[in-house]
């Protein structure tokens, strides 16, 4: 009777009849863009770059409160910058008031960067996803 017990409340998991996300999802209203160009680039088609971008996002600038932007670096998941030459970043911040959720803007952001600088590899996460890309980036 225990084993089947624990057997049976183990398998409600994967029937789905319990749920695995321990905290909920939230909307903070941070989207990270990650600009990858090829090694060797030089660091001002980097920086060019990503002010393209980053002037793309401002005639967009509704639901934008502002954005800060890196060239050369990103920042780590432990904090501080890892510095590469050929990466950029874009952190946007959302309007508290905004009339779409951060997820309508990541959508829309991934198309951005495609149109604006097509070659580029371009990563756009919401601000709670940013953690679980940068581990899957040093795996």
């Amino acid at each position: 009777l225990c084993l089947l017990s624990f057997v049976g409340s183990i398998a409600l998991v994967p029937l789905g009849f319990v749920g695995e996300e321990y905290i909920p999802a939230t909307d903070r209203g941070e989207i990270f863009i990650q600009l990858t160009w090829p090694l060797g680039t030089p660091l001002t088609t980097v920086r060019d770059g990503a002010y393209k971008l980053e002037r793309a996002i401002d005639r967009e600038k509704h639901d934008v409160e502002g954005e800060t932007t890196s060239a050369g670096a990103y920042s780590a998941a432990f904090g501080g910058y890892v510095i590469v030459g050929n990466v950029a970043q874009i952190h946007v911040f959302l309007n508290e008031d905004r009339k779409s959720s951060t997820d309508e803007w990541v959508t829309k952001y991934r198309r951005l960067a495609r149109r604006t600088l097509p070659g580029v590899k371009a990563v756009v996460l919401d601000g709670g996803e940013q953690r679980t890309a940068e581990k899957s980036r040093s795996n």
